[in-house]
């Protein structure tokens, strides 16, 4: 029932009252008249309230007639209007437990009564959503409502048009809207705070981002077309960025929130990770990792972020001292332990990878990990586990009595040292997970309390005695461990459990680690963590199934006797996930994390020139690693690296697609290993990498095939001994140029750069006498080779990362002075521009970095006055005579977010896009671009060949990171 008091006029204006009931006059409306002699003449105002939970409400019409409601339902003011009259209800005064707004509230009275009015109560809250181009505002209750933002969160909002990028959307009703880049004049790519206002109400800060939409992964090699710009690279899906955390909705979709954007750096400002998260009880998160600095705040190791995901600028607990890394975070009561390696705790000495601090940051004194003989002593905890008012710690040390090594308990309170649990660990201990029989314990360890146990031990929880009944089999090291109800799971760098070829996790019987055939859980590559959360297994790594089921990256599991990928739960996610953590909203997750939510498009996609996006009509479906691409005249667009498949059909490392609509062609060499290098070689392609067989033929390393079927054009092995890294075919002498890791071609000298002839790629005898690994080469056309890479001699001469030769070995003119490496170069013949990418600051003494842009002239080089600020590696550059397009591992441009590459104006280096787009026709060459393979390294070794791993997925672990 509706009891409705009303300060002006009878209770019941148009009814009566019957044993304290309204009786209405069949409908609320229906009480009032338009003609007619008998009763009142007007139209009445009314609607429903809803969600009113306890206190009254009360409402106001026209500033005179107030109505105060204690329940949802139909109202009605007893005030008659005329035809024509303007109506305006308000609230007048707020219930004191929740907040109302009004929707339709106001308009003018047209020959009939007014009954639509809506009052919605419930909390006074404003939710924001990352999407593409906008922000997606979600507010309760729904009513009309003003919303204020700016990138500034400490913005005056009652003066918000002065904030930093301020701005308001004012009488915005319904519950949902969005502000978009286009017509609000948002800034792309920038955190926005907003407040939603309403009845002298406000809603809590609440952050968000219009994202620009690119490739989620690190770009290796990019060709222009007429319409397109053609990238492949280490990508998956085409979205939104993300930095070290990304949050997931609980409905188990893998729906991405894309919270705030997390700028995190590493001390020399490289991108860093975060390593550990534990969720707070206000629903923030305390994070650790290998950074120094959040958002340009400085955070060394350690830092907390406030429940809607923004940085908490008041909490500033450190660590410092050696090699400093957290591992492990957990919360107990009002604890957060930190565990890793470190030296320092705000600012204070003496901690050696342990640590407990309350939730404000400040240490806790009262846990000091101490044992009789004196203080615990922890080199490096890897992992720490809580169980029974005890707290189980893993790593690298030894306590001081030197009776354990590796594991110990603590007590949970003090921190003191439970001598009863007696473990001795012969080698690191990397895992440990207690259940409510036996404490798990994986690592790379061969013998545990001086009995023999290989990489997974069950001990006892009275003791540490081992258990005798648990013996697993295994050949690699355990790197974690998860417990469910049935199984105990485990991942780690193993390719045999209980004789069975198994990598990736597995699952192993509680009682005695025998390996569950049934449940298949390997996956093609690296499996980081398995947790076990709300009935099901997740897991997170590098890799692209579980159990043959897509799975790229991470994956849940729900658990049962014949486990399978939940196809639903799909959060794609580019980058190395470290872990999960479950959060207010659902799942998030966590580590080298570049991406997540977008679509999925596999590693070679097509941008419009215009503005970048994605064309979604031309769809490679390319899984694995591209490292580079061709693309020719007649519409051919060749790719290589670690390819499995395109658009479903088995492709071994190389794959060939119709350059205007993506249609897989039937070129297939079969390569047993990754394909890193492509060109044309007088009707030909040839190609370089690291494999050993070309459909089924030994070729090491090079290899002559058929443009249209990929069939060999030549039987002769070239023999090169070491990966080859790019090729470039010059005409005039038929020969294929060769650069790479090598030191030997058909059992010859020549050392990383090297001539082949054409038309069968054995070595023409050419040495271009240079001393370190050459990542890029090309010809200009005439008899002149370029070459950039590593070394630091060329032709006898002291020449430093790149130089330019004759056939007769000789170096032509004075290279470039660069100050690092060089990944990549692209010469436009029509003009002369020379690119230059790498890991270099410095170009003939100004500022370059990155990329130099050269005027290149029978072999002298003048250096042009335009240069592009980037945050991140350039990996590879392409150009044609309308735009320049660098890319690689780049995440800013002159100051703004970026995703991995960008379109540059040829003649002053501005962006294309995001911005105004440019031109669009092509530049006419034969060869639109050549193939440049990114298998490249910084100058950091001392090595004359190390050795090339860049494609094992432990390095591809790293490039995150």
């Amino acid at each position: 029932m509706i009891n409705i008091q009303t300060k002006k006029g009878s209770t019941a204006a148009n009814g009566f009252l019957l044993s304290g009931v309204l009786v209405a006059c069949g409908g609320i409306a229906a009480c009032s008249s338009s003609s007619g002699d008998s009763g009142p003449q007007g139209f009445t105002v009314g609607g429903e309230l809803s969600g009113l939970a306890g206190d009254s409400v009360e409402l106001t019409l026209n500033g005179e007639e107030t109505l105060s409601l204690d329940a949802d339902g139909a109202f009605e003011f007893d005030t008659l209007l005329a035809d024509g009259d303007s109506y305006e209800v308000t609230i007048s005064e707020q219930p004191g437990d929740s907040a109302c707004l009004v929707d339709n509230e106001s308009g003018e009275i047209s020959d009939e009564a007014i009954d639509d009015v809506l009052v919605q109560c419930g909390d006074f809250s404003l939710a924001a959503l990352n999407e593409e181009g906008q922000i997606a505002l979600q507010w309760s209750p729904a009513g009309t409502v003003d919303i204020l933002y700016s990138s500034d969160r400490a913005c005056d909002w009652s003066n918000v048009q002065q904030c930093a990028d301020g701005g308001a959307s004012y009488g915005v009703s319904g519950g949902s809207a969005v502000i978009d880049a286009e017509n609000d004049g948002l800034r792309l790519d920038t955190t926005y705070h907003l407040v939603m206002q309403a009845n002298g109400m406000q809603s809590d800060v609440t952050t968000a981002t219009a994202l620009t939409y690119h490739l989620t992964g690190y770009v290796l090699d990019t060709v222009l077309t007429d319409q397109h710009l053609i990238a492949g690279g280490y990508f998956q899906y085409y979205g939104g960025l993300h930095q070290g955390i990304a949050h997931f909705r609980d409905d188990l979709s893998g729906t991405p929130l894309t919270g705030p954007f997390l700028d995190v750096r590493n001390e020399d400002g490289v991108v860093a990770q975060i390593t550990a998260v534990a969720k707070d009880p206000d629903g923030g998160f305390y994070i650790g990792g290998n950074f120094a600095s959040i958002n340009g705040e400085p955070r060394a190791h350690l830092a907390r972020l406030n429940a809607d995901g923004t940085l908490d600028e008041q909490w500033t607990a450190s660590l410092d001292g050696g090699i400093t890394r957290v591992n492990e975070m957990l919360i107990d009561d009002n604890r957060l332990y930190v565990a890793g390696r470190f030296e320092e705790v705000n600012g204070n000495t003496g901690f050696t990878g342990l640590v407990a601090l309350d939730f404000d940051g400040n240490i806790d004194g009262g846990f000091s990990p101490e044992a009789p003989a004196g203080t615990l002593f922890f080199a490096q905890v890897n992992a720490i586990a809580i169980h029974d008012e005890r707290l189980y710690v893993a790593g690298r040390f030894d306590t001081p009595d030197a009776s354990n090594s590796n594991v110990a308990a603590l007590d949970l309170s003090t921190g003191s040292y439970v001598e009863d649990f007696d473990v001795d660990v012969n080698d690191t201990a990397l895992a440990i997970l207690p259940s409510s029989e036996s404490v798990y314990i994986g690592g790379s360890f061969s013998s545990v309390n001086g009995e023999s146990r290989n990489y997974l031990v069950a001990v006892s929880h009275d003791d540490g005695a081992v258990d005798p009944g648990f013996t697993p089999n295994l050949n690699g090291t355990v790197t974690d461990i998860a417990v469910g109800p049935e199984r105990l799971y485990i991942t780690g760098h193993y390719d045999e459990v209980s004789g069975s070829s198994w990598e990736g996790v597995a699952a192993l019987s509680l009682d005695t680690g025998g390996l569950d055939i049934n449940r298949d859980l390997r996956v093609d590559g690296i499996a980081v963590t398995v947790e076990v959360r709300d009935d099901a297994l997740y897991v997170a790594g590098l890799f692209r199934s579980i159990g043959g089921e897509r799975a790229i990256n991470v994956g849940r599991l729900p658990l049962g006797s014949d486990m399978a990928v939940d196809p639903d739960w799909a959060p794609h996610v580019d980058g190395i996930p470290l872990g999960f953590v479950e959060s207010d909203y659902g799942m998030a997750v966590y580590g080298g994390i570049w991406g997540a939510g977008g679509e999925y498009i596999g590693s070679v996609a097509a941008l419009s020139r215009q503005d970048g996006k994605l064309d979604a009509n031309w769809n490679a479906g390319v899984d694995g690693l591209a490292t580079a691409v061709l693309h020719l005249e007649g519409g051919q667009l060749y790719a290589g690296g670690l390819i499995e498949a395109a658009q479903g059909e088995s492709r071994s490392n190389a794959a060939a697609f119709d350059a205007t609509d993506g249609t897989l062609l039937e070129w297939n060499p079969e390569a047993n290993s990754a394909v890193q290098a492509i060109t044309t070689a007088n009707g030909n392609i040839a190609i370089g990498g690291d494999f050993t067989e070309i459909n089924g033929e030994p070729l090491t390393r090079l290899a002559l095939v058929d443009p249209v079927t990929g069939a060999l054009s030549s039987m002769t092995d070239p023999q090169v001994n070491d990966t080859v890294l790019d090729l470039a075919y010059y005409s005039g002498d038929d020969v294929v140029f060769v650069g790479g890791w090598f030191d030997e071609i058909g059992g010859g000298a020549p050392a990383h750069l090297a001539a082949t002839f054409a038309s069968d790629l054995n070595s023409t005898g050419w040495d271009g006498g240079v001393d370190r690994s050459v990542n890029a080469v090309l010809n200009d056309g005439n008899s002149y080779v370029m070459a950039g890479g590593r070394f630091t001699e060329s032709g006898g001469q002291n020449q430093a990362y790149i130089t330019v030769l004759t056939p007769g070995s000789n170096v032509v003119g004075t290279p470039p002075d660069l100050d690092g490496t060089v990944t990549d170069l692209h010469l436009l013949d029509s003009t002369d521009q020379l690119l230059v990418s790498g890991y270099f600051s410095e170009a003939n003494g100004s500022a370059r970095d990155g990329l130099a842009v050269f005027n290149f002239d029978n072999g002298d080089f003048t250096l042009k006055p335009v240069s592009v600020d980037f945050e991140g590696d350039v990996l590879a550059v392409t150009q044609d005579e309308n735009a320049v397009v660098a890319a690689g591992a780049i995440i800013g441009v002159n100051g703004n977010r970026h995703g991995y590459l960008v379109m540059l104006h040829p003649g002053t280096l501005q962006p294309i896009w995001p911005g105004e787009p440019g031109p669009t026709s092509g530049s006419g060459l034969n060869v639109l671009s050549g193939s440049a393979a990114k298998s490249v390294e910084a100058d950091t070794s001392d090595s004359d060949n190390p050795v090339d791993d860049r494609f094992s997925t432990e390095k591809l672990m790293n490039l995150a990171f």
